[in-house]
């Protein structure tokens, strides 16, 4: 499975650290949205570029999740008490998904950013990186304006 995060947002990257530390039989592979293979994975899904969604590809089922879905999948593979988080699947998604916007829409100013070039992952984070090239500059600094 492949997690596309923000790959500058400080809530994003708690997320993959997160989720990384509860997942020892390596599940979860990640790529920032902003690298060129999450460009060319959200090609290949089409999927919009969208910053303010994590999206969750499970390859062996060929499915994709966004927003409050993805992140409550991500929390269906990891071990007790995490995956009890799981069954908010059964609120509405209309509902999951406004409180998600909301919280992403102001993920920057609750949580901050970081700069890219300056992100330190320890070696077995890295290798768990489908891209780890930097994110593209006028990609980062766009969201952070919007």
């Amino acid at each position: 499975m492949i997690l596309l995060f923000d790959g500058i947002c400080n809530l994003c990257d708690g997320v993959v650290q997160f989720v990384f530390q509860r997942d020892p039989q390596g599940m979860f592979s990640f790529c920032p949205l902003q690298s060129r293979k999450g460009r060319e994975l959200c090609e290949k899904y089409d999927l919009p570029f969208d910053m303010k969604t994590v999206v969750l590809i499970d390859q062996t089922e060929n499915l994709v999740y966004t927003r409050s879905t993805a992140i409550l999948m991500v929390f269906s593979h990891l071990s007790f008490p995490f995956n009890i988080l799981s069954y908010s699947i059964h609120i509405p998604s209309m509902i999951r998904d406004a409180i998600y916007n909301c919280v992403a829409s102001n993920r920057y100013v609750l949580f901050g950013h970081f700069d890219p070039t300056r992100c330190a992952y320890n070696p077995a984070l890295r290798k768990r990186f489908l891209d780890f090239s930097e994110p593209s500059e006028d990609s980062a600094l766009k969201e952070i304006k919007e």
